[in-house]
């Protein structure tokens, strides 16, 4: 039997503080974000590899995107905290 993962990491939570914008997912990942539409490698690696958690400091607009550890990419999200 061959299990297949084709599903991308989902976001669970996102929350900012005074200094950071906080994302939780469903499973490990790695996540980038801009301040503009960007393609996964070309934007800036949020803290965390390989984990749920992920955090960037505080901005304005965030794109982000997220790939798990499979390569499954989740379509880009615009956050405006």
């Amino acid at each position: 039997t061959v299990s297949v993962d084709t599903i991308p990491p989902l976001i669970e939570r996102i929350f900012t503080d005074s200094v950071a914008l906080h994302l939780i997912l469903n499973e490990d990942s790695n996540c980038e974000y801009s301040n503009s539409t960007f393609s996964y490698g070309n934007g800036i690696q949020m803290t965390g590899i390989d984990i749920k958690e992920h955090t960037a400091a505080l901005q304005n607009r965030f794109y982000v995107i997220c790939r798990d550890i499979y390569n499954n990419e989740m379509p880009q999200i615009i956050i405006r905290p």
